[in-house]
Formats: structure tokens, C-alpha cells, sequence
């Protein structure tokens, strides 16, 4: 079952470059606050986010469409979705959809706890004309939703092989959303690791809708040459799709590269940093937040959870780093450590 644990006091003084003092009498008073003993112990995500907007007030208000994607395989993008979804979650109580469109389907079982039954619509059917928004759109948690991938979207290619239909069934799909959660809603999407006309349809998507949205491509890499290589291409294929399809090439996607599991006393991850920015591509889209080697996230997702599910995987370098990462992706740097100085 899907389960974020709630805001600690220290998280939020940290964001807020604040004492944990202020942020205690800031809430005080709150009845919606869990307290121990008369201490306060966290803070839900509306208060939170209502906090974090008085000194940025745009954090929360755009519809984001974030794509989560690299070409090759095992480099954690399924973790990086399930986890930047979740450091949302805490931080926020606007609407928030995952969608798994990788056939493999991992993002669905760690959510829900198995893929979508083989009867059962998908992204292949919605995509298809044979399924509607409601019939794959599923509530997991409070303002929380899913929609579950299976083995029917190994399918997807078929249904996205003409340019028509990749200019206008993904934007179908987000202008759907939008209109039926709110121009506020946080949309991530796992996309399957290659090329892909899933990929085609929602990058060429984003680049129609307009300024308000908050448009991202989250590009997780491992310490490797051959990663590196995938994000290369990722890199290329986002503007050859753009220049295909006669967009602009300057249309406000922002591809934020980051290392998923990065660990500064072992040598291959330094090579592959130095390598990594010998790309000028890679360089300059390259975030400032690394994600941290931490054996939680394996023990989490054997657990089908989150790195915010339970006390132990929350004291973790990752968790923290999955929110400072989602904090960068929203716009928000205050209080950000450099991993690479």
C-alpha cells in the first residue's frame, strides 16, 4: 500500500534555512501537526506547502509534466520516479499521477502491488481509443493516483507509428488530466528505457502546451560509461524530435541529468562524473544533487515502498537527497547541498 510519511520539523528548517525553533512556533498552535510528548513531530503536506509558498509563491501552482527516462536499462529510473513522486507528496497536497508506461510494469507492482490485470485497460488502450481517462485512472491514496502499466503497452509503438497521432494522443492524454485534477497537478510519468514513441508523443506534447506548465525531462544515470552514452542519446533524440516535427528547438523543457546512485569514495563514480561533463549536453544539464548510495533504496523497493515509508529508510542519505532533488525540479535551492565541489 502506498505510504509517504509526513514533513519532520528538521526536513523543513533545513528548506527554510530557519531554526527547527521557528519552524516548531510556526506551528505551535496547529491541531493538524502530530505532536509526542508535546513536541512536534511532523507536518502534513498542505501546511507544508502553504509554509514553503511564502517565499515562493509560483512552487505549487503550475501543472508539471515530468518525464522520467534513459535509454539503458538499470539505471534507477523507476526508483527515481517512485521517489521524486513521493517527495512531492510530502511536500504538497495538490494532485499527484504517476504513470507507468514501461512494460515491465515495476513501477506498478511497488505501487499497487501487482501490474494491471491482462483484461484490464491501460496506456495501449487509452492510446487506442478503446479506453477512457476514468477507466485507467486510479485513486491509491489521498489525491494520490496510478495508471498501471501491463504487458499490453509493449504494444504502444503500434498505436503512435504515425506523426498525427504523436502529435496529438499525448497531448490529449495531459490536457485530460489537467482538466479533470487542476492546473496545479504534478504528472510523472516512467517511460520504458529506449527510444520510443511514447517518448516522441509526450516530449512533442509538451512543447505545444503553453508557458504555464512546468515542463521537465529527469534523466537518472548510473556511474558508467554506457549510461552516460544513453543520456547522449536521450539528449540528441529530445532535440531531434523537437527539430522533426518543426518545433522550438528553444520550447522550455528543462532535462535535469543526475547520478542515482553516486558514491564520491569509490573511484568509477568520479571517473564517470568526469566523463559525464566532458558532454557539453550532459554538462549543462547536469543538477547539482546527486543521489547518494544508500543500501535503503534496495530494501525499499524488495518492500514495494518508498524511501518516506517508514522511520529507518527517511534517516537515509537517499531520501534526503530525492527531496533535495525534487526541491531543485520545482525550482526551489535554498538550502541545497553541492554533491560535486
Amino acid at each position: 500500500m502506498y505510504n509517504v510519511l509526513s514533513m519532520r520539523p528538521s526536513e523543513l528548517s533545513k528548506m527554510k534555512e530557519v531554526s527547527r525553533s521557528a519552524v516548531t512556533q510556526r506551528f505551535k498552535n496547529n491541531e493538524a501537526c502530530e505532536r509526542f510528548q508535546n513536541r512536534l513531530v511532523s507536518i502534513p503536506p498542505n501546511l507544508v506547502r502553504e509554509y514553503l509558498e511564502e517565499t515562493n509563491p509560483d512552487m505549487f501552482n503550475k501543472f508539471t509534466v515530468c518525464l522520467v527516462s534513459n535509454i539503458v536499462g538499470g539505471v534507477g529510473k523507476t526508483t527515481a520516479t517512485l521517489n521524486i513522486g513521493a517527495s512531492f507528496r510530502r511536500l504538497c497536497d495538490k494532485p499527484l499521477v504517476y504513470i507507468d508506461l514501461d512494460s515491465q510494469s515495476n513501477l506498478s507492482q511497488t505501487i499497487s502491488g501487482k501490474p494491471q490485470d491482462f483484461d484490464k485497460p491501460v496506456m495501449f488502450d487509452y492510446f487506442s481509443n478503446q479506453a477512457s481517462l476514468d477507466d485507467i485512472l486510479e485513486e491509491v491514496a489521498e489525491n494520490t493516483y496510478i495508471i498501471r502499466s501491463s504487458l499490453n503497452n509493449a504494444y504502444l509503438d503500434r498505436t503512435l507509428g504515425g506523426a498525427k497521432e504523436i502529435k496529438t494522443k499525448g497531448v490529449k492524454l495531459l490536457e485530460e488530466i489537467k482538466s479533470k485534477l487542476g492546473d496545479d497537478c504534478f504528472v510523472i510519468i516512467d517511460l520504458p528505457p529506449q527510444i520510443s514513441s511514447a517518448l516522441n508523443t509526450l516530449v512533442v506534447a509538451m512543447s505545444q502546451m503553453d508557458g504555464d506548465v512546468r515542463k521537465i525531462i529527469a534523466n537518472p544515470l548510473r556511474s558508467d560509461s554506457f549510461a552516460i552514452s544513453g543520456s547522449k542519446i536521450l539528449h540528441n533524440e529530445v532535440t531531434e524530435i523537437l527539430d522533426t516535427f518543426n518545433l522550438d528547438a528553444n520550447t522550455d523543457i528543462e532535462i535535469h541529468t543526475f547520478f542515482s546512485s553516486f558514491d564520491r569514495r569509490i573511484k568509477s563514480s568520479n571517473d564517470a562524473y568526469k566523463e559525464a561533463v566532458e558532454s557539453p549536453e550532459i554538462r549543462k544539464s547536469l543538477s547539482s544533487v546527486a543521489i547518494r548510495y544508500s543500501s535503503e533504496v534496495v530494501k525499499t523497493l524488495n518492500k514495494h515502498e518508498t524511501l518516506f515509508s517508514s522511520k529507518q529508510a527517511l534517516k537515509s542519505t537517499a531520501s534526503q537527497d530525492y527531496m533535495d532533488l525534487t526541491l531543485n525540479l520545482l525550482g526551489f535551492n535554498q538550502g541545497q547541498a553541492e554533491r560535486f565541489q
